[in-house]
């Protein structure tokens, strides 16, 4: 199957909203199609396939979902902002799968404030997965500095978003997600495409350190607290 028309998609989704419930708990899309489409170059690089805020504000009724897929769209031209406020208008989501599947070489307009965004509005969610810039920011900041750290994540996807200073972003993850202990992605290099310079730096090398680093972080905690209940243990 051809892969799908950027222009039906707006069309869909204005009719979903106003033919079914906001009542709905589970919202997910799906398109079909054959691998070798998917993997074609010149429709990785495709801009049209960036799907706007514009597009899935009509969803933004569906105010009791808990469970979001919409993984085959194109995410990349939504923001941190547009990421904002889709997450204040659904406090109860618990899964997210936001664009991760595309994997376009369109560089992703979230950053990890966006991130930050979902952690803070959406405090019962257990599963995230959505492309961003993976990048250093300022954590002693709104709303960095403002949101609850959620221990309910073990594990998010990323796809295949561009990193810079992979130690910085593992520390800036595990103040976050205290309990992520994993980070599945995507190396776009590995297609054997050429990769525009935003995802050179995106390949399994960089988010496997990442990885490395997420691993020793929880285990140096797990060992902190031991000790202390060694040390309460020995005193009483």
């Amino acid at each position: 199957m051809a892969p799908y028309d950027p222009l039906d998609i707006p069309d869909l989704v204005v009719s979903f909203s106003k033919c079914f419930s906001p009542a709905f708990e589970k919202l997910e899309f799906q398109f079909d199609y054959e691998f070798t489409t998917l993997f074609a170059e010149d429709i990785l690089a495709d801009p049209s396939f960036a799907l706007g805020f514009d597009v899935v504000a009509p969803l933004l009724s569906f105010s009791r979902l808990t469970n979001l897929q919409l993984d085959w769209m194109c995410t990349s031209a939504i923001n941190d902002g547009s990421l904002k406020i889709i997450a204040q208008s659904r406090p109860q989501l618990e899964y997210l799968q936001f664009g991760c599947a595309a994997r376009r070489m369109t560089p992703p307009s979230v950053t990890f404030i966006g991130l930050v965004h979902l952690i803070h509005h959406c405090s019962r969610l257990c599963r995230i997965g959505v492309p961003f810039s993976a990048c250093p920011v300022d954590i002693n900041s709104e709303p960095f500095s403002n949101t609850t750290p959620n221990e309910k994540i073990t594990e998010i996807d990323v796809g295949n978003s561009p990193i810079v200073d992979p130690i910085t972003v593992a520390c800036q993850l595990h103040i976050l997600l205290p309990k992520l202990i994993s980070v599945e992605f995507f190396a776009l290099g590995d297609t054997g495409f050429s990769v525009p310079p935003p995802f050179a730096r995106s390949g399994g090398a960089e988010w496997t350190r990442v990885d490395d680093f997420l691993q020793v972080l929880t285990t140096s905690v797990k060992m902190k607290e031991i000790m202390g209940q060694n040390h309460r243990s020995s005193s009483a």
